[in-house]
């Protein structure tokens, strides 16, 4: 009888998890924060109702599927927490950070972050508000430093990361797939690439 007791009285959470596009980052990134997740939830005698996984999305925006559903699912489930590896993990991005954990407050459930320790302080508010503004920093400074990369690649006719077909060809699409994206190139080497890739299709 006290077991039931005990089982009825036992915390509940659900569990998010996700990894960006690009890198090295597969499906081990996942099964890595599920572990995680399982052994805080161990640890603290919560059980998990739900996970739910985003794969290769960026947390700069909250317009993910599986994301949206567990919000949507809060209501209903009302665990107790919201587990996830790090801050990181439920945006990038300050103003959807603050709106969504609204959401979370309303259903009665409390973040959990497994790999950081941000303690139930005032200072704590401060330090998860520095969290948030370095998550969103670097996603940003991420995307800047990538368009430095990609620009330097194409004025030099450098592989860009589109299908190689052959040295020339590869050249003038890593040029024209960078001018296509930035607009503050002039117009005569838009207009250049443009031309280029009209040969490249006929050729190819």
């Amino acid at each position: 009888m006290k077991d039931e007791l005990n089982m009825t009285a036992r915390a509940t959470a659900v569990a998010y998890y996700r990894y960006s596009p690009g890198g090295r980052q597969g499906e081990q990134s996942i099964e890595g924060q599920a572990a995680e997740a399982h052994r805080w939830a161990a640890d603290h005698n919560v059980q998990i109702l739900k996970e739910y996984a985003d794969r290769r999305i960026s947390g700069r925006s909250d317009d993910r599927a599986e994301f949206q559903l567990m919000l949507k699912e809060l209501e209903k489930i009302r665990p107790t927490y919201l587990i996830l590896w790090k801050l990181d993990r439920f945006g990038r991005n300050r103003e959807e950070i603050a709106f969504n954990k609204h959401k979370c407050k309303k259903a009665g459930t409390r973040l959990v972050y497994v790999a950081e320790s941000i303690p139930d302080t005032p200072e704590g508010v401060i330090l998860e508000s520095v969290m948030e503004g370095m998550a969103e920093y670097y996603s940003q400074n991420l995307a800047r430093e990538t368009m430095k990369g990609l620009r330097e690649n194409a004025l030099q006719c450098k592989h860009t990361g589109d299908k190689l077909h052959s040295s020339r060809s590869t050249q003038h699409m890593a040029r024209h797939r960078f001018c296509r994206a930035n607009h503050s190139l002039t117009c005569s080497l838009l207009a250049q690439c443009e031309l280029d890739s009209r040969c490249l299709r006929l050729i190819i």
